[in-house]
């Protein structure tokens, strides 16, 4: 606590209280149960969450800190009861962009103003040990993001930068190869569509980790041949068997479908402004599909966000949240100018295709490519944790560098979590995203933690 100041100084551009003019809004009569929720009241002494950067001359921090007021623009809400999420998106979105986020907004005109207090949905512990680990391993760019799978409220978003010039929050933006975190959704595609379960096997050639039209477009069995299940497959994030996987039981068109379900090429209701992912390819084309079936393509980008809604949907029973950093918008009066409408998100996939999901996505943390990072995570009380996950590992261009994944989730009784790590390498490897994610669960689950 010694460094707050330090911490959560103001940006020197900070552009607070300096919107357009104006318009006084009425609020609804009716007054929601008031939400029972940590509450940020500006200023240095409630510090909920912040973002930290590393500058090119030594360190520099940016602190996302709590402006005291904010004038907001309501020219369009002349004739509204009550703020509405798009309304909260204007105000809250600059501020993770820049580094500021409002403690309370300033409503109204020259003849009737109020002012109203937000609250947030942040974690705090969870958002200080995330933050921690990252000054900790110090990777070139690294971003957290965590919400809770049944509400969609973010719980933590965590964005590092070692040098270079600041990019924004990274956890928001989705310029980053998705590499086999997409086996996610050509999973719940073949599944969905009763086209493979978790004991579905097909035969292929060669390394898994490769990705050759002969493993693939030209496969002939030979006593060298491979037979793996789908379990296996993807706890290995075997490349060869999910592009046959794409091709022969899902096809371009349905892998497509599947795509946008999860969130791909679209927008999704929130009340911050992010990227979802996108994805590029010939749905005609074979081979074009086995690559993104697989996930051995740079056409197909993802915000580490938008991993997060992607395990989300394996613990919430095939339902994509809609993500929301905001719980009430309150006056002093304690009237509710707005508050989360609670919504349980879309059903995107059955709920028996999501259940299919955990037991692949918690194979890969057992016996698949983040073993090791968890072999010692179930020893004592966290045995009764439930985690699964999907790694990933792609080089890409914005930034340059490798980029590795881990996106997964993790449940005890009623305490659930879904998240993403990214981490990107320019040379030199620092730490394995299953690395950090082994060690914010540990934090998370602790006695104290679930207690409180």
């Amino acid at each position: 606590m010694d460094n707050l100041k330090q911490i959560f100084r103001k940006s020197r551009n900070s552009r607070v209280g300096r919107g357009q003019a104006n318009h006084a809004i009425r609020v609804r009569p009716t007054v929601p149960p008031k939400p029972k929720k940590w509450k940020v009241r500006g200023g240095l002494t409630h510090p909920a969450y912040w973002l930290k950067m590393s500058g090119v001359a030594g360190i520099a921090v940016v602190a996302l800190t709590w402006a005291s007021t904010l004038e907001v623009p309501e020219e369009r809400l002349q004739l509204s009861w009550t703020l509405t999420a798009d309304d909260l998106a204007r105000v809250v979105t600059p501020g993770l962009d820049e580094g500021q986020l409002p403690g309370q907004i300033n409503i109204g005109d020259q003849n009737l103003s109020f002012e109203a207090e937000i609250t947030y949905t942040f974690d705090h512990k969870l958002q200080q040990e995330a933050e921690r680990l990252f000054d900790r391993y110090q990777p070139d760019y690294g971003a957290f993001a965590a919400i809770d799978p049944d509400s969609g409220e973010v719980l933590a978003l965590v964005s590092h930068q070692k040098s270079g010039p600041p990019l924004g929050n990274l956890a928001l933006q989705a310029r980053f190869p998705a590499a086999s975190v997409f086996k996610i959704v050509t999973a719940a595609a073949a599944i969905d569509l009763g086209k493979a379960s978790p004991g579905t096997v097909i035969p292929f050639n060669g390394k898994s980790t490769t990705l050759y039209k002969s493993q693939v477009l030209r496969h002939k069995n030979n006593k060298w041949t491979r037979r793996s299940t789908l379990t296996k497959a993807f706890s290995q994030s075997s490349n060869p068997y999910f592009a046959r996987l794409g091709i022969e039981r899902v096809g371009g068109e349905r892998l497509n479908y599947y795509a946008a379900q999860l969130g791909f090429n679209r927008g999704l209701k929130s009340d911050f402004l992010f990227e979802l992912g996108t994805t590029e390819f010939e749905a005609e084309d074979k081979w074009s599909t086995a690559e993104v079936a697989s996930g051995f393509t740079e056409n197909t980008l993802i915000s580490p966000l938008h991993g997060a809604l992607l395990a989300a949907t394996a613990i919430n029973s095939g339902r994509l949240p809609h993500p929301h950093l905001v719980t009430a918008v309150e006056r002093a009066d304690g009237v509710l100018v707005y508050s989360d409408s609670g919504e349980p998100g879309e059903q995107v996939i059955k709920p028996k295709t999501a259940s299919s999901l955990r037991v692949l996505m918690s194979e890969t943390v057992k016996s698949g490519t983040a073993r090791k990072e968890f072999s010692r995570f179930f020893k004592s009380h966290r045995k009764s944790v439930e985690v699964g996950g999907k790694t990933g590992r792609l080089s890409g261009h914005s930034p340059e560098g490798t980029n590795n994944w881990f996106v997964g989730y993790a449940m005890l009784k009623d305490r659930r979590i879904a998240f993403a790590i990214l981490t990107v390498d320019v040379e030199k490897w620092q730490v394995r995203p299953a690395t950090l994610a082994n060690q914010i669960l540990r934090s998370y689950f602790s006695s104290q933690s679930v207690a409180g």
